[in-house]
């Protein structure tokens, strides 16, 4: 299964479960996914994230772990690999 498919076939529950719509957490881990595969490690990508949507950065850590926690980040770090030969990691 994709990260886009473990995403969408979830996105109402994990919106309900952080507090937001299904649009605000589409675009906000669609935003950390480009950060992540732009050679970005999982701190900074989370933290320019948070600050790009003016959220919390546990907001994005509770969207993580809703969706999946470490599996999702692996699944976000194959999928940039995949896209771009390699990735960086923490």
């Amino acid at each position: 299964m994709s990260l886009t498919d473990t995403l969408e076939g979830n996105l109402d529950s994990i919106a309900a479960k952080v507090g937001m719509t299904p649009d605000q957490v589409k675009s906000i881990m669609t935003t950390l996914q480009s950060k992540l595969t732009s050679g970005g490690d999982q701190p900074s990508a989370i933290d320019a994230t948070a600050s790009q949507y003016g959220v919390p950065v546990d907001k994005i850590q509770h969207i993580l772990n809703a969706a999946g926690g470490s599996s999702l980040f692996e699944k976000v770090k194959g999928f940039g690999k995949g896209l771009f030969g390699s990735t960086n990691t923490p």
